[in-house]
Formats: C-alpha cells, sequence, structure tokens
C-alpha cells in the first residue's frame, strides 16, 4: 500500500462523503417541501428520482465503513500522518522526466487540444486503493445531486483511440536535470 497515496484518497474521500451529506439534505428538504406542498418544477425533477435517493444512501452507508476503516489506519502508528503533498517527489512523482504526447480531451467533445506527459515511473498503488480511487472518481455526486463523473461501465466516455501517427517524444535528463541534480553533479545534464 502506498501511504502517499492514501493521504491523497483519504483528501477525495472527504470530499465525496461532504457532498454526499449536502445531497442527502437537499433531498430531505425537498421532501419535507413537497410534504408542505411548496416544490417547483426543478426541485420536482429532482425529487422523481427515486433511484436517486436509493443511490445517496446506499453511497452513504458505504462511506460509513470506508470512515471506520480510514479511522483506523489514521489511528495505525505504522501509517503516515500529515495531508497529503501533491508536490512531494516520491511514492507519488518518482521521477521528473516523462513521454509525451498531443492528443485529445478525454470525454466529449474530445477535442484535440491537449499536451499528455506520462511519467516514465509509475507510482506503485495496491489494487484496493485502485478500486476505492475509481469508486471516488466515478460514484461521486456533487451537492446538487448531479454525478460528476462522465465514465461508462468503468472506463472513459469514449473508446481509446488507435493512432499509429502520433508522435510520442521522452523528456529526460538530456533535456534538462532538476535543480537538486543539478546543484549535486555540478553539471547542467547528464
Amino acid at each position: 500500500e502506498n501511504s502517499s497515496f492514501q493521504k491523497a484518497i483519504d483528501e477525495f474521500q472527504k470530499v465525496f462523503i461532504n457532498d454526499l451529506l449536502l445531497c442527502k439534505e437537499k433531498i430531505e428538504r425537498l421532501k419535507t417541501q413537497q410534504l408542505q406542498g411548496r416544490t417547483f418544477e426543478k426541485e420536482r425533477n429532482t425529487m422523481k428520482s427515486s433511484a436517486l435517493i436509493d443511490l445517496v444512501d446506499k453511497l452513504i452507508a458505504e462511506e460509513d465503513d470506508e470512515v471506520d476503516s480510514q479511522k483506523r489506519r489514521l489511528a495505525d502508528p505504522k501509517t503516515s500522518k500529515g495531508r497529503w503533498d501533491p508536490f512531494h517527489q516520491g511514492d507519488i512523482l518518482r521521477s521528473i522526466w516523462f513521454y509525451g504526447y498531443k492528443g485529445s480531451l478525454t470525454e466529449p467533445p474530445c477535442t484535440q487540444l491537449v499536451h499528455w506527459r506520462v511519467i516514465d515511473e509509475p507510482m506503485l498503488i495496491s489494487s484496493t486503493q485502485l478500486m476505492h480511487m475509481k469508486r471516488l472518481l466515478f460514484d461521486h455526486i456533487d451537492a446538487d445531486c448531479v454525478p460528476t463523473s462522465v465514465q461508462w461501465e468503468g472506463s472513459v466516455a469514449r473508446p481509446i483511440q488507435q493512432s499509429t501517427t502520433t508522435p510520442v517524444w521522452k523528456c529526460s535528463c538530456k533535456n534538462f536535470l532538476s535543480d537538486d541534480d543539478r546543484e549535486a553533479l555540478g553539471v547542467s545534464t547528464c
């Protein structure tokens, strides 16, 4: 298990739970207004979906289990303490070098304007962490009870595009050295 990545998951989970609770409050408020005959068309449309209410209740119940697990993990002296720092090089960012290519957005309109960077040394995480992160991303519902993911059946919103003409480049120490490496080695390239 990657303790640095776990900190990131824990931060995502806080947002996930907070938004679920705000959504549930909204649903409860709309139920009360509906009983009092004070709902408007937009609110009626939200309330028509009993499946949404069931989903929110199910997600909250699942998150209760995750919160208990998270509390136990954070109480364990062997796990790392503190907040996640996305700029901390180590377990998450294992290298400053990468492969790059020009590509498109992964959701409609799939515009060809993205410069993708793939770090040349992958971050190692457990299968449990991967499944937890997928769930947090794919099942997220915002405070207005709107799903935020465009994924479909656990994948991106469109099929992966096959391309043999897209040039891929590698940025390495021959292109630049980090400030730490430059200072330690006393040179500007490897």
